[in-house]
Formats: structure tokens, C-alpha cells, sequence
């Protein structure tokens, strides 16, 4: 006998639109192996990049001093905003190199250029075609290679996802195209996946069905039909919530309540701009559009709408001023430090600002159920770092990089592992075989999962 006649993928929908909810055990079979019966974990990554490296006035800011797991290491200053609730999910790696993007990788020398290059091949550990023309070429990037054999899993196979928009035309790094410089998603060599900078966008494209390519007329007619999705599908909800167990109308209400919070924060900020004297703005100050794709993006994982996301928190060698940390020169002028103690310790505060923002995000998954007793986090694996690592020596070995999330069991957490001179190519084969696919290699370099990860390394 069934519980339900109805999916456990249940979608709510009404005047137009439709919401799609996460699962819920009430509406699985009842049978006497119900355990043995429950799905295989949903395994989640999310590749989150910041631009200009990462620096800190003694370069034991940001590394661990010790390696080891559990009571053997603890956090580095910088890396303390991440606390306690997260530090059995961390896992530091030191020692990671990306060599394909050095000027010399190859034989040959295409002379400056690392930010570009460097964010270019973030994700696809490829050399890049030195050029602003039209003749660009990359490689696939690892959230391509997984997203393309997963795309049936979820709605969206991938989100590209980041804050500062701009075109990818142009020469934006000494001779090297936006489009190394602003996208770190390729599926393909010649083929930069654009991200969504604007949240009301990703919102509506997640929420609402409304087309992110549609016309700002076309979005506001849509909006005007229906101010909120969760009043469109009232009827729905009620009536899903009398066929619920006390436990799923919890979760459902907890998912509903957090939709309608994203929709009142936009709404609110829709109306400031709309009230505003003269021209409206058209982006949100920086730190609530942090946040506020940070939810969206949290959100996304919650109701299994995608399983791969890629955040962008600045393009390549972003020179943005981060004045409310009391900075008045760009972050990419910092960057060039010349190991002035002044400059050091400005990039180490805007480095710790960077990390507490993306604790705040995994802390968001941690909180999330995910069903069978493990929440969101426990079953994704969130990858941090940058496109070099001294900003001043644009050096792409020894990158500042940690992952937080469990992915599913596949990696041991709360440890720092050193793996000096290993490609980081070589992390990405893990993660694509964490995630169910198999590559024998990837980019310039990967040859082999990397090791000493855990289960997945075997």
C-alpha cells in the first residue's frame, strides 16, 4: 500500500507558476523495508571563487600551522570566522598548484596576464589561447564535465551564480578576453557559461519560471500578474499540508517560510530603489547582494533544484573597495602588496571578511534538512579559493583552498592535509567521481584522484 498516489517530487502550482519543494518522507511508499528502500544521498558541490588571492601579514594567516585531523589542527586566524559548528566539515589542502595557468606553463611564455588566466582556467585547469579577439579557447570546466552527465538529476544542471556582471567581450587582462576574466564555468573550449548577477533574476528563474533573457517589460508584466509565487499556489499548499505527517508539515512550512523571506527582502528593496530621488539604482549595495544570493543559492540545493553551482564573488583582479572595513584603495591594488605591512594587513581583512561570508553560506546548508537524519552540508562538498596565491608574485602554486561539506561520506573532514606539488586537477577527478563520474583525466594535468582524501581516494 502507498502512502500517497502522489511523487515524493511533489510541485505546487497555480496562476501560471510552480514551486518545486524538497522531498518528503510522507510521501514515499509504506512498506516494511521503508529503510532499505530510501534513496541513495543526493551528493552537491559548489565551486566558490574570489578574486586576487588570498594574503595575510605573516603567510600564517591563512594556513593551518599544523597538519593533522581532529584535536592535531586547529584554524588559522584567517580562517577562525568559519567556527566550531563547521570545523568537523572542513578539510584544508595546502600545497595545490594550478600550473597551466603560469605565463611559462608549456614552453612557451605569454608574459602577464595571471588574473586572467588564473580565473580562466579555475576551473578547467587548461591553458588558455593568449587573446581579446574572438579566437578564445579554454577547456571544459569540472562543473561542466559533472553537470553534463547529471543534468536529468535536477532541473537545472548547473547555476552559474556571481556579483559583478560585465560582457565578455574585450581585452580585460594585458591581451587576455573578458571572458577569461569574468566566467569560470566552460562547456566547452570556446564556450563560457555567463553567470546570474542579478538576484531578483536568479529568483525569478528558480521560483518563478520567469526567462532570464526576457525583456525587463516582459518580467514586470509577469510580476504584476502575480506579486507572490506562494499566493499563486495557496490552494496547492493547503491542501498537500492535510495529507502531511507533523514532521513533513514542519519542513514544508520551514521551506515555505524561507521562499517568502527572499520574496519580502526583494520586495523591500524594490521598493527603497522605486523611491529613491532621481535614477534608480540598478544592483544592490554589495554586502546584502552577497547575502541575498547566498540565500537564493542555498535555496537552490534545498528544493533540488540543481546539484552543481559556481559562485563568483568578483571577476578577475577585481579592484573593488571593500570601505566598510575602513579600505579606501581597490583590492587589486592591495594585492600588489610589495610586502608593505599596511597592505598586508588590509588584504588579510578583507581575505577574513571573504571567509566569514562563506561560513555563513555553508552554515545556511548545514541547517537545511536533507532527510535520513543528515542535513544539506553532510551530502555536499563546497570548494573555496582564489586564481592565485600572492597577489604580489601572482603565483599560482600553493593555492589558498578548503572544502566544507562531508559529500555524502566521500571525504574526511576536520583535518588539513599538505599535498605539495600536487595538481589541482587532480582534486577535481575526486570531486567529479564524488559526485558519480568517472574521469580518467582532466584539464593539462589530472591524472588521477587526488589521494589521502578518504573513501573517494580508494
Amino acid at each position: 500500500m502507498l502512502r500517497s498516489k502522489i511523487s515524493r517530487r511533489v510541485i505546487l502550482g497555480g496562476a501560471g507558476v510552480a514551486v518545486a519543494l524538497p522531498v518528503l518522507e510522507s510521501l514515499t511508499p509504506r512498506r516494511e523495508a521503508h529503510a532499505q528502500m530510501m534513496p541513495a544521498p543526493k551528493r552537491r558541490v559548489l565551486f566558490y571563487y574570489v578574486p586576487c588571492g588570498i594574503n595575510s601579514s605573516d603567510n600564517r594567516g591563512f594556513r593551518p600551522t599544523a597538519t593533522g585531523s581532529g584535536a592535531a589542527w586547529a584554524y588559522s586566524r584567517m580562517l577562525n570566522p568559519l567556527g566550531a559548528a563547521l570545523k568537523p566539515y572542513t578539510l584544508v589542502i595546502s600545497g595545490l598548484h594550478n600550473r597551466p595557468a603560469s605565463a611559462s606553463f608549456g614552453g612557451t611564455n605569454d608574459g602577464p596576464g595571471d588574473h586572467a588566466r588564473g580565473t580562466g582556467s579555475f576551473l578547467t585547469a587548461a591553458r588558455l589561447n593568449k587573446t581579446d579577439g574572438a579566437d578564445i579557447r579554454n577547456g571544459v570546466s569540472i562543473d561542466q564535465a559533472i553537470a553534463t552527465r547529471l543534468g536529468a538529476m535536477s532541473r537545472f544542471p548547473s547555476l552559474q551564480t556571481g556579483i559583478d556582471a560585465g560582457s565578455s567581450a574585450g581585452n580585460c587582462d594585458s591581451g587576455y578576453s573578458c571572458a577569461y576574466a569574468r566566467n569560470i564555468s566552460w562547456s566547452s573550449a570556446t564556450t563560457p557559461l555567463p553567470k546570474i548577477t542579478a538576484p531578483q533574476t536568479l529568483f525569478d528563474r528558480l521560483f518563478a519560471g520567469m526567462d532570464p533573457a526576457a525583456t525587463a517589460a516582459q518580467q514586470a508584466r509577469t510580476r504584476a500578474y502575480s506579486q507572490s509565487i506562494l499566493d499563486a499556489v495557496r490552494a496547492d499548499t493547503t491542501s498537500l499540508q492535510a495529507r502531511l505527517g507533523a514532521t513533513d508539515r514542519r519542513k514544508l512550512d520551514e521551506y515555505l517560510t524561507a521562499i517568502r523571506e527572499v520574496e519580502q527582502r526583494l520586495m523591500m528593496m524594490q521598493s527603497a530603489v522605486c523611491a529613491a530621488p532621481g535614477r534608480p539604482a540598478t544592483s544592490l549595495p554589495f554586502r546584502e547582494h552577497v547575502d541575498m544570493m547566498h540565500d537564493l543559492m542555498a535555496l537552490a540545493f534545498r528544493c533540488d533544484l540543481t546539484r552543481v553551482q559556481t559562485f563568483m564573488l568578483g571577476n578577475a583582479g577585481s579592484n573593488r573597495v571593500f570601505d566598510f572595513l575602513g579600505q579606501t584603495t581597490g583590492h587589486h591594488s592591495l594585492s600588489h602588496h610589495m610586502s608593505d605591512g599596511g597592505n598586508l594587513t588590509a588584504l588579510e581583512r578583507i581575505g577574513t571578511w571573504e571567509i566569514q561570508k562563506f561560513g555563513e553560506f555553508c552554515n545556511r546548508l548545514r541547517m537545511i534538512d536533507d532527510g535520513g537524519g543528515s542535513n544539506v552540508l553532510d551530502n555536499t562538498v563546497v570548494l573555496f579559493s582564489s586564481e592565485i596565491a600572492d597577489g604580489n608574485s601572482h603565483a599560482h602554486t600553493g593555492l589558498p583552498l578548503f572544502l566544507v561539506g562531508r559529500g555524502g561520506g566521500q571525504f574526511n573532514t576536520d583535518r588539513h592535509i599538505d599535498v605539495t606539488s600536487q595538481p589541482i586537477a587532480d582534486l577535481y577527478i575526486a570531486l567529479a567521481k564524488m559526485m558519480g563520474v568517472n574521469l580518467a583525466t582532466f584539464g593539462s594535468e589530472g591524472t588521477r584522484v587526488l589521494a589521502n582524501l578518504g573513501p573517494v581516494s580508494a
